[in-house]
């Protein structure tokens, strides 16, 4: 398989000249989410999402009905949209749904994955704030594992899941202790060896290692938010 560097380019960093006003409204509102911009539960009227999508009524509400379809948004009628909320029992049943899919990306990646993506971890692995812009690096290296795997139905199994494990590993990035994430990082870096068992059992060791460390932030977010929100009562 060849190593030619292909991006699937997804609507979230695609050439913004390249988009329609739908598919721009859609990365804008999408980045929002999984970018932390708006919180989980937050409740965002129709005009809240024009100005986060800075688009207009019509581009924006066909973005957020693609939003609605895959559970970052809850449209509720004449009430606006509630952005889909944060726990630790759905954050381990998305994990439980990746974790099946880990052996099979695992088996494919092993040296098929891209020399700049494969520096890209490196480097994260020896400084995980090196990068100061998650969104675009856990986007970055999702699109290339995939790519990497060149099975285009797994992508399309696992997009709409992205978005939400994105989300996760933006928080587990700004909370986990840096050396836990370092430590994972270097364990995907062992995924992209030639070697297909190599390959499998370390994706699959990432893939346990980031679920530990994202349970663990996403308890830590939720105890530090209910404090908050005591503050305030």
């Amino acid at each position: 398989m060849s190593t030619e560097f292909v991006p699937l380019n997804l609507p979230d960093f695609a050439d913004p000249r390249k988009l329609s006003q739908a598919d721009l409204a859609y990365r804008n509102l999408r980045s929002a989410i999984v970018g932390w911009q708006v919180e989980p539960g937050a409740w965002v009227t129709e005009a809240g999402l024009q100005e986060l999508s800075n688009l207009g009524r019509t581009p924006t509400r066909e973005a957020a009905n693609r939003l609605v379809a895959i559970k970052m948004l809850h449209g509720i009628p004449r009430n606006g949209y509630q952005v889909a909320t944060v726990t630790v029992d759905d954050a381990a049943r998305l994990y439980d749904v990746w974790e099946s899919l880990a052996p099979m990306v695992g088996r494919a990646l092993g040296g098929h994955v891209h020399p700049r993506i494969a520096e890209l971890v490196r480097g994260l692995a020896d400084d995980p704030g090196e990068h100061d812009n998650p969104l675009l690096v856990t986007e970055l290296v999702f699109d290339e594992l995939i790519r990497a795997t060149g099975n285009r139905w797994l992508g399309t199994i696992a997009a709409p899941l992205f978005g939400h494990l994105q989300r996760l590993w933006i928080l587990t990035l700004r909370l986990a202790d840096k050396d836990s994430i370092a430590s994972a990082w270097a364990t995907m870096l062992l995924s992209f060896d030639s070697e297909e068992a190599v390959a499998e059992s370390a994706f699959v060791d990432f893939t346990r290692q980031s679920r530990a460390l994202t349970l663990e932030s996403v308890g830590q977010y939720l105890r530090e938010h209910d404090e908050l929100n005591s503050i305030w009562q």
